[in-house]
This record gives C-alpha cells, structure tokens and sequence, in this order.
C-alpha cells in the first residue's frame, strides 16, 4: 500500500510541474512526451529528480527561453544544486543563475560557466557557492553597468565577505560602491538606498580622489569611468600610506557611512581579491568534475534511484 502511494504522489509531483511547464510554453503533445523522456535521462545522468528536472526547465522558460535553451540551462541549475554548498532546492539555484545572466548578458550555452565559477571559488575561499550567488543576486546588474566583468565582480563579492560574513550585506554594499563611484544619486534613490556622504557630482568626486589618494576615477580620455574593481585595485595600492583622516574621506565618499567597514575591508584586503579573480578565470570544468564526485556518493546513487523510480511510476500509473 506505500509502495503505491508512492507511485501515486510521484506521478501527481512530476504532473503538477509539467502543467507549469505547459503554461508558459506552447508545444505539442508529442514534443511534451520527448521532452518528459528526455527529462527522465537528464535526472539520471546529473543526479536529480524528474519533477527538479522539469520545474527549472519550467523557471528558465518563464523568462523567454525556448524548451531546448531552458532544458539546456536547467542542467546547469541541477549541477548547482548538487555541488554548490548551501543550496536548498533547485528554484534557489534557477534564480541565481537567471540574475547572473540577465545582468551579464551570459548565453544559454554558457550558463555552466557561472556554475563553475561559484562551485570553485565557493570551494577555494571563505564563502559558499550559495554565498557569492547572494552576493550577485544584489549586484550584478549595477557592478555590470559600472563596467566590471563577472570575474571582478565575483572577486570584489568574495574579498569583502572574508572579513564581513555576510554576503547579502557584500552584495548591498557592492551595489552602493559602484553607484558612488559614478555618482548615480537618482538610481540609489529608486533602489531605497540611502545617499548619505555622497558627492553628487563627478568632477568633485574625482578631484577629491586625485587629491587624497592621487587616484583617477576616469579612464585617459578623461569622459570613460574605470570600472569599480579598477577603481578600488588602484586605491588599494596607496591605502596603507594615507592618513587616518583622508581615508575616512575616501570611505564616506565612495561608499557612504555604512558601508565604511566593508569599504574598508575591500582595499586592505584587495590582494584576497586579484587571488579570487584567478581563480574564477580558470574554473572551467569545475562543477561537473565535483559532480561526478557527487554521482558517487551515496546521497549522488539515492538521487539517480528517486529519478529511476520516478519514471517507473509515470510509465506504470
């Protein structure tokens, strides 16, 4: 009688998300078939459920995706959740990716590469996989605009929470930095952060950095900003010769007063940063390597047992 009920529930769990997969998708009945096959071998060869399976692939077309392009970035959030630590459920690793990319403008068939980015500096440094995805999830989109790469802006993410622990904390802060830096009073206003300290203009602001620190915040042809990471990396190198006085200039300047200690944190820690930003270029490969780890792990054989049993309870119910 369990035996059955379980068959019942699997086959109800694996409906329930095909149905908001056939919402926000406009395929055929056959196409929907291949696909729930298709999603049966996926489940087995990455270690997750059929229904994990279809409900990321069901998030990734919510926001435009075709079935292929979706499928395709589902695995990627299944491998996340398996080798990233701290991740709860797959929705969780969707949406870390999904803001990843909008803000990077990173292609489907490139979506892995976040992955592996996370999983080893996640593995290599005192934070989580899940860590630096909260860290983007509050930054990404301004740290882009404010012209630094995916790697920078990782690197940035990850040397501020090695002191402060904190990565929602980081990722707020990081969004502030990169908005003084470039003076964005109204964005930070619409964004319900406060303005405090900032200097609403950009030639004051780069004056009184040339100033204190003898650090340009604009490129040679004198109208292109630095990117933040640029930014902090050259501030960071004369940090430890300035005054007490002129970096609590500096600190309010750029971040504001509460961001001061993770401001802080950023330039005397910035060689953390340059190791971090290695790293995360050369992760290729990362997370599907510590997924077979995870393949062969008991955890990693239930898992492909759950997606087996799931399919034999579709073809028998």
């Amino acid at each position: 009688r369990q035996g059955i009920m379980q068959v019942y529930n699997n086959v109800v769990k694996l409906d329930t998300a095909m149905t908001e997969l056939k919402k926000v998708t406009d395929e055929t009945d056959a196409t929907y078939s291949k696909f729930l096959d298709n999603a049966a071998e996926r489940a087995q060869k990455l270690g997750a459920t059929m229904s994990d399976v279809v409900s990321s692939t069901a998030d990734f077309s919510r926001i435009g995706y075709g079935l292929s392009e979706a499928s395709e970035l589902a695995d990627a959030a299944i491998v996340y959740k398996n080798v990233g630590d701290g991740i709860s459920d797959i929705s969780e690793a969707s949406e870390s990716i999904i803001s990843t990319m909008k803000a990077f403008g990173i292609e489907a068939k490139d979506a892995m590469t976040i992955v592996d980015r996370y999983n080893e500096v996640g593995n290599r440094f005192s934070i989580s996989s899940k860590g630096v995805g909260d860290v983007l999830l509050r930054s990404a989109s301004a740290l882009k605009t404010a012209g630094n790469t995916l790697d920078e802006s990782i690197a940035l993410g990850t040397s501020a929470n090695s002191i402060v622990q904190d990565p929602e904390k980081v990722g707020t802060a990081l969004k502030t930095i990169s908005m003084f830096l470039r003076s964005s009073k109204s964005d930070l206003e619409d964004a319900g952060e406060s303005v405090e300290g900032m200097i609403d203009s950009t030639p004051k602001l780069q004056a009184l950095l040339k100033q204190l620190a003898g650090v340009d915040i604009l490129q040679a042809d004198g109208n292109t900003f630095k990117s933040t990471y640029q930014i902090l990396k050259e501030l960071s190198q004369v940090w430890d010769h300035l005054t007490d006085v002129n970096k609590a200039s500096i600190l309010e300047a750029i971040g504001g007063k509460r961001n001061a200690n993770i401001t802080s944190a950023l330039l005397a820690n910035f060689s953390e940063a340059e190791k971090v930003l290695a790293t995360s270029q050369n992760s290729a490969g990362s997370a599907l390597t510590e997924n077979e780890k995870y393949l062969d792990s008991i955890n990693g054989k239930i898992s492909q047992l759950k997606a087996q049993f799931e399919d034999i309870s579709r073809k028998i119910l």
